[in-house]
């Protein structure tokens, strides 16, 4: 039976016991969240290599990600920073760029921050509900931009790939050309050859060649 008793004299409430769970669960969620907040603060993350907060979304992520990795990478900037910058940035990408690895780094920073000991964690309610906010095309988007960088920044290995197979082409294609080309003039040589041949053998030279006569009128 739910009831409530108001004591005013020691100033104390027996509140409604499922309106005791529902303020527990809010309370807990803004202080989990809190803890998050503070467990991100004290250690440098792949949110701070990317420069994004927390609770940034995918599309976030991604954009970011893409506008760093144009200012640092080796094709654009040569500098060993530059190198050692950009190497950390797909790092944090990989990692953040993924739902469940994602979960699992959040789980792993609060770790080291000594959080968990005063979170359970079957309490990690903030990974569902992110899970739920991410679009159901998420996939196919993550998936293009992906496929973009790759043709983006591999365009370079891509190019000289191309290039030593195209050189690979043209020498096999030359090869063969002057394959053709040989058999070729040895045909033709042969015929003249053949025709030279016979018609050697059909002159015969001991008969004398007729010549015309001319009569002067």
């Amino acid at each position: 039976m739910i009831t409530m008793r108001i004591v005013l004299s020691n100033r104390w409430i027996e509140k409604i016991p499922s309106y005791n769970a529902l303020m527990t669960s809010i309370a807990f969620r803004l202080v989990q969240s809190k803890c998050k907040s503070c467990a991100y603060s004290k250690m440098k993350t792949h949110y701070d290599t990317l420069e994004v907060s927390p609770n940034a979304t995918q599309s976030e992520i991604k954009s970011a990600y893409y506008k760093l990795s144009m200012l640092y990478h080796p094709d654009r900037n040569k500098s060993e920073f530059a190198n050692r910058k950009f190497q950390n940035i797909s790092q944090a990408y990989d990692v953040l760029n993924n739902y469940q690895t994602r979960k699992r780094y959040d789980r792993s920073i609060m770790v080291k921050q000594n959080i968990q000991e005063n979170i359970p964690k079957t309490t990690y309610v903030y990974a569902s509900v992110y899970k739920s906010k991410i679009d159901p095309t998420e996939k196919d988007k993550r998936f293009n931009f992906d496929e973009w960088t790759r043709q983006h920044y591999g365009e370079t290995l891509h190019r000289k790939k191309k290039e030593k197979f195209t050189k690979a082409s043209v020498t096999t294609s030359e090869n063969e050309n002057d394959k053709e080309s040989i058999i070729l003039y040895i045909a033709i040589l042969s015929l003249i050859i053949y025709f030279v041949l016979k018609f050697i053998s059909t002159v015969d030279y001991d008969v004398p060649r007729k010549t015309k006569k001319h009569d002067e009128v």
